[in-house]
């Protein structure tokens, strides 16, 4: 949640960084994280028995924010490119997010 609020601060308002968003945000990854799918690959980063990051890779494509020109150059770096759509999360509607695909 954190990287959230450090990254997306001046996109969405103050109240969209409650507690029940942080819950749930946490009950989806921890859904994601305990089903074994063969086509993912998760690592998890670890210091002092505490969870401290993670990254989930899967099949080509990903979708990172419009609004995030930083993120958008590395991955443009790392041989991704924009596939021209895009959609908006509903539950942050400030973001537009679009996916990019490594050819």
């Amino acid at each position: 949640m954190t990287t959230w609020q450090e990254t997306y601060t001046d996109l969405l308002p103050a109240e969209f960084f409650t507690e029940g968003h942080s819950r749930q945000r946490r009950e989806m990854w921890a859904r994601i994280l305990s089903e074994q799918r063969a086509e993912w690959s998760i690592r998890v980063a670890e210091s002092d028995g505490e969870i401290i990051g993670f990254a989930m890779a899967g099949p080509v494509s990903l979708w990172v924010a419009k609004q995030n020109p930083r993120a958008m150059a590395f991955y443009r770096r790392n041989g991704f490119r924009c596939d021209g759509t895009e959609k908006r999360d509903p539950g942050a509607s400030a973001i537009t997010d679009i996916p990019m695909v490594r050819p």
